[in-house]
């Protein structure tokens, strides 16, 4: 599996801005792939992270060449067929969305968040989203969300809290497991046209009971 992520800078503001453009690095291993004279594909599946620029954005948020999040599916598509020959399969193996931490759980997490959060509730509206729209991309066969549970530990003082349960509790209520729970059921019968690279009709957002 190749795997690049996009979106590590607005994930983790904290690592150096300098870095190389997802469409510029999938092209330069496109190149050196065709150079290679190899005839069997190089990969089956492609590895990416469509983080979005900040927890409120739209899952289907299209942005501007140099930032891949996942309402970019068409031009991933496009540049993996145009390095390639071919598109593989398409894994988007980490996205999430942090939202704050109960007042009676803090005791069970050091560090400090990396970036803004939102409520739980909005968490599970917005994973409920991702995963709504990844079912409706063709070549998506995987959708992970990072985690299902929290990290207590922090990175380099930086904790992140997308889990879809908190540390030391089996829910973050409203949990974004019972919004995933929710979108299962309407997947199927979700209209996905207007979605970038749709299998149906528009992308709807689920109910918020």
């Amino acid at each position: 599996m190749l795997r690049r992520s996009s979106s590590e800078r607005a994930h983790r503001p904290r690592l150096d801005r300098v870095g190389t453009r997802p469409e510029a690095f999938l092209r330069a291993v496109g190149a050196s792939f065709r150079a290679s004279k190899r005839m069997r594909p190089l990969v089956d599946a492609f590895g990416h992270n469509p983080y979005p620029t900040n927890a409120l954005e739209p899952p289907a948020a299209v942005h501007a060449p140099g930032f891949v999040g996942e309402g970019d599916y068409a031009r991933l598509v496009r540049v993996l067929r145009g390095a390639f020959g071919r598109t593989p399969e398409i894994w988007y193996l980490e996205d999430g969305f942090q939202s704050s931490v109960p007042a009676r759980l803090q005791s069970h997490y050091d560090g400090h968040e990396n970036v803004s959060t939102i409520t739980p509730a909005q968490q599970a509206r917005q994973l409920a989203l991702a995963i709504r729209l990844a079912s409706c991309q063709p070549r998506v066969h995987a959708f992970f969300n990072f985690e299902l549970v929290d990290e207590h530990a922090s990175w380099a003082g930086n904790r992140g809290s997308s889990g879809a349960a908190c540390t030391a509790s089996r829910r973050r209520p409203p949990s974004s497991s019972s919004a995933a729970s929710r979108v299962r059921v309407s997947i199927d019968s979700a209209p996905c046209a207007g979605s970038v690279g749709s299998r149906r009709g528009p992308v709807q957002p689920p109910s918020s009971d």
